[in-house]
């Protein structure tokens, strides 16, 4: 597994000027330094069913906040992040929704995404227990799901553009 290395820039200037045309950059507190500041960018499926300790969350909502199955703690997400999929768009989506959300909730850009997160809840919400529903994806909402989970999934691989600043390239997990 490769993960992208991120890098921090420090300009010294001796007189503490700005870098004209130089974007994301901020100076740095109490020195004559510039500082090249990177926005948070995506991570995978992958990347967040191994490394919880990095999860900015302890319990997300899968569906509808109006109904308490639909909230998972942090080890009910990770349960269903390293389940195998076995043929189920529900919990194909499931795993997407899982990282797009951890994605945003670590500070990357939600609104590249903003449409098919909504979507993915949406479809969720159509049932009332929890996951996962065991829909074939050859079925109306299971095809819906796949297709909404396809585009999640590229989000949180960082092929969606904007989903990571232009500063950014996003990591490989």
């Amino acid at each position: 597994m490769r993960h992208a290395l991120l890098r921090l820039v420090i300009l010294f200037t001796a007189a503490g000027t700005a870098l004209a045309g130089a974007p994301s950059w901020a100076r740095a507190a109490g020195a004559d330094a510039w500082v090249q500041t990177l926005e948070p960018c995506v991570r995978s499926q992958g990347y967040w069913s191994t490394h919880p300790a990095e999860w900015p969350l302890s319990s997300l909502v899968l569906g509808s906040a109006g109904n308490p199955a639909h909230t998972y703690s942090a080890s009910e997400l990770l349960t269903l992040l390293q389940a195998p999929v076995r043929n189920d768009a529900s919990l194909v989506l499931a795993q997407q929704l899982i990282a797009a959300k951890l994605n945003v909730a670590s500070g990357a850009r939600p609104d590249p995404v903003a449409a098919p997160l909504a979507r993915a809840d949406e479809l969720l919400a159509l049932f009332t227990g929890r996951l996962p529903y065991r829909l074939g994806p050859r079925t109306p909402v299971g095809g819906e799901m796949t297709t909404v989970s396809r585009t999640l999934e590229a989000y949180n691989k960082g092929e969606v553009p904007g989903s990571c600043g232009l500063a950014n390239r996003a990591p490989i997990a």
